[in-house]
């Protein structure tokens, strides 16, 4: 889905206009799924956007740790 959003979007994703063809495309992509879309939305309680918002940011965040790894720039986990 993220590839599909950076296609449209031509991966200039800073652009405000591409981010919202994306988005379009996002949105047009989700109504070829309406039944698994409201099936998600009643098992998890939330609206499809912010499924897809969470998903994205989890995408990017494990982006970003596997290019500080490449960087080799080692961290310490907080302790929990």
């Amino acid at each position: 889905m993220l590839n599909v959003f950076r296609r449209e979007a031509g991966d200039r994703r800073n652009e405000p206009i591409e981010t919202i063809k994306g988005m379009r495309t996002l949105k047009n992509w989700l109504q070829n799924y309406v039944d698994v879309v409201e099936k998600l939305e009643e098992e998890y309680g939330e609206a499809i956007l912010k499924l897809v918002d969470e998903g994205l940011y989890i995408m990017c965040t494990v982006s970003l740790r596997k290019r500080v790894n490449l960087l080799s720039i080692h961290f310490e986990r907080p302790a929990r």
